[in-house]
């Protein structure tokens, strides 16, 4: 049986080895051991765990591993983001937004030529497209996904119905380029970012009546603006923080930064692009608690719904970062080859599903790339273990091996639909791995 001890000097082989797999959860029939997430090739692996033979590993992009009792959970870390589709979607000018509905049926791209365009997932096929604005365009969708706000450089706020893209109300919200627009988690009002201006107005969604108008500090304006999801704080550039009661402001973050400012999923975090940086925000303190460095002087990224990770743009790569750890899990570009240059990603998503990201190309374009799996949680209760995972397209396949350089992998029960299955806790140590059967 593999013990803590072998974790210490498994730790002490492997430290400068060279980069293939991610170490993250010491498993004992008791308890789970969280250490330091460490990186090390599959032949180090394969060494010190059986001391013979070689790693199989027939699907590495494909697979993750999880040793019960006294063990080690693992994943590939070469695994890259293979694009599902791609397809032209805007015409004189990048795209500049890109949503998904709420159900994951649709992604909504916006882009500089002040279309608006609502795609098919399964097919990449075009549903509506909206000629929202003249020039370039933002956009948000509400929480329950019925209501769609655009901006645009013609400084008109307008609301539309998503079903069937009807123009509900459209008026003048600032005399500069709407930079950013986001709904309040009850979908009851709406801020509008007005860009050089430096406001963000809120406005009643119901009858379109302005609300308030905050003034921002920022040197570069208003690029963006997001409401906290309990609905007590709006954020805009710089960051700052203001109470969407009042418009008063509760504190100042910082000064320097002016797009992609956006609410962890608890609310207990703000996030903001500064220069060849992602910067981590306490909300009740207002310290700053972490840099994500990026490889370009704009970064993007967007939350998982659950709230665990992060997708950033950086450079020619998609990092996938553990926001509670601040690690990375993986970072590879999205599978196009070659591997495109630091300008050609504008604006990215999360699958609401956490299977997929997509992303909005210098050129115009919309990419639907998926992301490799990743155990993203295991818990032990009582006598049972939960395995939980984000990406792939699924139907996925536990399955299970005691001795890995062995290729007789069995089924451990039947192929499921979801990210999250519980197992017994055996006595011996036993290894797990998830396979996307959707590849």
């Amino acid at each position: 049986m593999v013990g803590n001890g072998f974790l210490r000097h498994f730790a002490a082989r492997t430290a400068s080895s060279d980069f293939g797999f991610h170490l993250s959860h010491a498993i004992s029939a008791s308890r789970i051991i969280r250490i330091s997430k460490l990186l090390f090739p599959a032949r180090v692996l394969n060494r010190t765990l059986m001391g013979k033979g070689r790693l199989k590993c027939p699907l590495p992009a494909l697979v993750c591993f999880a040793c019960v009792a006294g063990g080690v959970s693992v994943h590939a870390d070469h695994s890259p983001f293979p694009h599902l589709w791609k397809v032209p979607a805007h015409s004189n000018g990048m795209t500049r937004a890109i949503l998904f509905t709420p159900d994951g049926v649709q992604l909504i791209s916006a882009g500089e030529d002040g279309n608006v365009r609502f795609l098919r997932r399964s097919d990449r096929g075009l549903v509506t497209n909206i000629t929202a604005h003249t020039g370039r365009v933002s956009v948000a969708l509400s929480k329950d996904g019925s209501l769609l706000a655009s901006g645009g450089a013609d400084g008109l706020l307008t609301i539309w119905r998503a079903a069937d893209a009807a123009l509900l109300r459209s008026f003048a919200a600032h005399t500069s380029a709407v930079t950013s627009v986001a709904f309040s988690p009850d979908g009851n009002a709406v801020a509008s970012g007005g860009g050089l201006d430096n406001q963000i107005k809120i406005w009643r969604v119901a009858d379109g009546q302005w609300i308030r108008t905050i003034t921002g500090n920022n040197r570069f304006g208003i690029g963006s603006v997001a409401f906290s999801p309990d609905g007590r704080f709006v954020a805009g550039s710089g960051p700052e923080l203001w109470l969407l009661s009042d418009g008063s402001l509760v504190r100042t973050l910082g000064d320097s930064s002016r797009d992609d400012v956006k609410f962890s999923v608890d609310g207990s975090r703000i996030i903001a692009q500064q220069l060849y940086t992602i910067l981590v925000y306490h909300v009740v303190t207002g310290l700053l608690e972490g840099l994500l460095p990026s490889a370009i002087h704009r970064p993007l990224s967007a939350f998982s719904p659950d709230g665990r990770s992060l997708i950033s743009i950086s450079g020619p790569e998609l990092v996938w970062i553990d926001f509670r750890s601040r690690r990375v899990i993986t970072s590879h570009c999205s599978g196009l080859e070659p591997c495109p240059d630091s300008n050609l990603y504008r604006s990215i998503a999360f699958d609401p599903q956490m299977r997929a990201v997509a992303l909005g190309t210098e050129a115009g374009e919309v990419v639907l790339a998926e992301l490799p799996v990743w155990i993203s949680n295991i818990q032990s209760s009582g006598t049972n273990m939960t395995i939980q995972w984000q990406g792939g397209t699924g139907p996925f396949q536990l399955q299970s091996i005691r001795d890995v350089t062995s290729s007789n992998w069995e089924d451990t029960g039947p192929p499921v639909t979801g990210s999250t299955v519980s197992v017994p806790i055996d006595v011996s140590a036993t290894f797990y791995r998830v396979r996307d059967l959707g590849q």
